[in-house]
């Protein structure tokens, strides 16, 4: 779901900043490092093809300012 609004909301070149909380998300495969910055679309692909919560909450946050305003 995160990816499917994030393909909807950001575009797929636009920068995203992974957060402390993103780096530190529980069963994180992306390895991604705080302060780190991908293209959002290769944050998509993380989520979708190694289930990288890291890059999920990461686009969360570029899509609403943060996880739990993406959940409302």
């Amino acid at each position: 779901m995160t990816v499917l609004v994030a393909m909807n909301r950001l575009r797929w070149d636009e920068s995203v900043v992974i957060s402390q909380k993103a780096a530190d998300s529980p069963s994180s495969r992306g390895g991604f490092s705080r302060g780190a910055r991908y293209k959002a679309r290769d944050l998509m692909v993380a989520a979708v093809v190694a289930s990288s919560n890291d890059a999920a909450v990461a686009l969360a946050e570029a899509v609403a300012g943060s996880e739990d305003k993406f959940a409302e």
